[in-house]
């Protein structure tokens, strides 16, 4: 795997698939028949109004939850983890102006590293607590501590802005 790019807080890796892949992946996630399923965007009780988006579990509880265990295995060799704990996408459709999920943290475990990959390219983005922006760029990938409080956004120049989540234990 190509080294992350490490700022101390995150790491950024551009182009993180084979072009081919990154498009064939885009185009599986946008397809109209493709399983969504409505979700929170944030769990527990002091979620923000807006709080829906679609979502795609493909691993939870040590075992895979889709017949799509392939869009994992594309990332197999990409992200150096020992262990998957969640693998799952986020579509967020479209709003008028931009609007910026909740902070939150993804496990409270030392020992768990979140990953973000960036399906499609539009201004929506991860905003960390002290207010570091990572722009949605196609194929792009950062990672760095569950712990550390982030929060995702809307779009307004695109249909949807679509994320995949991973939540690992590295080597």
């Amino acid at each position: 795997m190509n080294k992350l790019t490490d700022n101390g807080k995150y790491k950024t890796k551009l182009d993180l698939l084979h072009k081919s892949d990154s498009e064939e992946l885009e185009k599986l996630l946008s397809a109209e028949d493709f399983p969504w399923y409505l979700s929170p965007i944030i769990a527990g009780p002091n979620k923000q109004s807006n709080n829906i988006q679609l979502s795609h579990s493909f691993y939870k509880n040590d075992s895979y939850n889709s017949i799509y265990k392939a869009v994992i295995d594309l990332f197999k060799d990409k992200i150096n983890w020992v262990s998957l704990i969640r693998v799952k996408a986020n579509l967020n459709f479209n709003t008028d102006k931009i609007i910026e999920h909740e902070m939150h943290t993804d496990f409270k475990n030392k020992k768990i590293t979140t990953g973000v990959y960036y399906v499609n390219t539009n201004n929506g983005y991860t905003r960390f607590e002290n207010g570091t922006i990572i722009s949605s760029e196609k194929n792009k990938f950062i990672e760095f501590d569950s712990q550390q409080l982030h929060g995702g956004s809307t779009c307004t120049d695109k249909d949807y802005r679509i994320v995949i989540n991973f939540n690992y234990i590295q080597w």
